[in-house]
């Protein structure tokens, strides 16, 4: 098994990953209700993929991807990790 790159590691997989964890640190120690991390999580999540996404790009200084890419690579692993943590926290298909 061949380590992973840094290239892989800005990937929609590495970033739902990132953006997982630090999206469940904010809410773990910012949110008051339920209802606050249901109605602004998707946003935070968004928000938080697209600065690790385009941050990742420009702190490593990628030149085969564009801030394009990146930001919408950091969309859909916002996505990823809001959806991930609904499905675990929802317990979906437990019967």
């Amino acid at each position: 098994m061949e380590a992973l790159t840094i290239v892989q590691l800005t990937t929609v997989a590495g970033i739902a990953g990132f953006t997982t964890l630090v999206s469940e640190l904010i809410w773990r120690t910012v949110a008051t209700t339920a209802a606050v991390r249901d109605r602004f999580g998707p946003l935070v999540a968004v928000v938080i993929g697209v600065g690790a996404g385009i941050g990742a790009a420009l702190l490593l200084g990628q030149v085969q991807l564009d801030l394009a890419q990146s930001a919408l690579n950091g969309i859909v692993g916002g996505l990823t990790a809001m959806g991930v943590h609904d499905l675990v926290s929802s317990k979906a298909g437990v019967a």
